[in-house]
């Protein structure tokens, strides 16, 4: 019982000396509503607060303190209290509190109990007993926070400024609407001219349709040259693959179109009847003729007529080369537009 009398006579002592000697440091000097202030108090005292019961050091040898504590309720409607912590250097303790006030006038924290604010709240709810002799009471001086519109004279509300940006944002604002004009103009341009657009692309696809088909249709007059057939069976070829050719070119089936009808089907299937035209039509239908002539002539008694070489019912030697190079020739004719592939299709 003598110890602990004596143990509070010597803390109460120290804490005199420790009020007697404390200095108060504002950082910064001159604080404003919103600004983030620092609140230095430094005193001496040979009582080490870090070794009582309770107190949490941490590794960096300071003492964070509890501001949840009941002690700062009646400034935290002016401020808020951001953290405080007790440093140690020799004898000499500060305490550093960071706060930000909200008004402008005085601000007094409140008497605190240090020894309290060590040991924080969970200490203190589970060792009551404490509370009833170690007490370590620091005194703060009342702060001042100013009013910046009282220093600037200012008595109404300024004219609101421009936006801020930062340094070349206007040359993208520019070129973002610049940009977007374009897009538009070249989306009503496109509209404009889709049409024509559409047009042209069905007459470049139908043009290389027909490329297409001359090419092919080559390709099987070639091969038809190199098949071993008879008389009869390359002229009924060759008819098939001409007739092919014609259905591709002009969109119609010339499957059943007699011999003697093709030169005036062809004919009626082209836009300009042009001389070369006519003439190529007028040979095609030769052709015609001259190949039926083989397939169906075969034993019939114009085949024995005189002279042979005109009527019998068989090609002349190298005929088929000729009618070959002859139905090429032609088509080429066939596929000559003036008027850029405005042939009915």
């Amino acid at each position: 019982m003598l110890k602990k009398i004596s143990a509070f006579l010597t803390l109460v002592l120290f804490c005199f000396i420790a009020a007697s000697a404390q200095t108060q440091v504002l950082t910064p000097k001159n604080i404003y509503v919103g600004d983030e202030t620092q609140l230095q108090l430094s005193f001496d005292s040979p009582v080490d607060l870090f070794a009582l019961p309770g107190v949490h050091v941490e590794s960096s040898g300071y003492v964070m303190l509890d501001t949840g504590m009941e002690e700062f309720d009646s400034v935290k409607k002016d401020c808020t209290i951001l953290n405080a912590v007790l440093s140690r250097n020799g004898i000499t303790y500060t305490v550093l509190i960071q706060f930000i006030p909200w008004k402008t006038g005085r601000i007094r924290f409140p008497k605190i109990d240090l020894v309290d604010l060590c040991r924080g709240r969970e200490y203190l709810v589970l060792h009551p007993e404490v509370k009833s002799f170690d007490d370590f009471i620091l005194n703060f001086d009342s702060i001042k926070v100013n009013s910046l519109a009282l220093e600037m004279n200012a008595t109404s509300l300024r004219e609101p400024f421009a936006p801020m940006s930062l340094p070349g944002t206007n040359y993208v604002v520019w070129a973002i609407v610049i940009g977007i004009l374009l897009v538009m103009a070249l989306t009503a341009l496109l509209l404009v001219k889709l049409p024509k657009i559409l047009r042209r692309m069905h007459l470049i696809h139908k043009n290389l349709s027909f490329a297409k088909n001359t090419f092919l249709t080559r390709i099987r007059f070639l091969i038809l040259l190199h098949k071993k057939l008879s008389d009869a069976e390359f002229a009924a070829l060759w008819q098939k693959i001409m007739r092919h050719y014609f259905t591709k070119r002009f969109r119609m089936s010339f499957v059943s179109v007699t011999s003697s009808n093709i030169a005036q089907t062809v004919l009626g299937c082209v836009s300009s009847a042009e001389e070369k035209k006519v003439r190529a039509s007028s040979q095609v239908a030769k052709i015609f003729l001259r190949t039926d002539y083989i397939r169906f002539a075969s034993g019939s008694i114009d085949s024995r007529l005189f002279p042979a070489e005109e009527h019998e019912a068989c090609f002349l030697p190298g005929e088929t080369k000729q009618i070959v190079k002859e139905s090429v020739k032609l088509m080429k004719i066939f596929e000559e537009r003036s008027d850029y592939g405005n042939d009915t299709v």
